[in-house]
């Protein structure tokens, strides 16, 4: 018996050393709460600031053609429904 005993004893102890120490570091966090928060706070305004100062990795530039017909050389003729012609280029 006293060796289940002892074990008890064991695992009452670690327990209570893990909840004590829990308890210490909840106390802990609620008395310096601040810290945690200024950090992250602070990180992410630096990663904002350089978001914003790196020049774009892509840049695209496009031009609209506004004639709706083409004449090709072989004599065909291309002509596009000007109904929707904005609507086509938009997208």
């Amino acid at each position: 018996m006293q060796v289940s005993t002892a074990g008890k004893n064991l695992s009452t102890s670690w327990s209570a050393a893990f909840i004590t120490r829990l308890h210490r570091y909840k106390s802990l966090f609620l008395r310096r709460w601040w810290i945690p928060v200024l950090t992250i706070c602070l990180g992410l305004f630096v990663e904002a600031f350089l978001i914003y100062q790196t020049a774009p990795s892509y840049q695209s530039t496009s031009k609209m053609m506004m004639a709706g017909k083409m004449n090709i050389a072989q004599g065909a003729v291309y002509s596009e429904d000007s109904v929707n012609f904005f609507g086509t280029q938009s997208s």
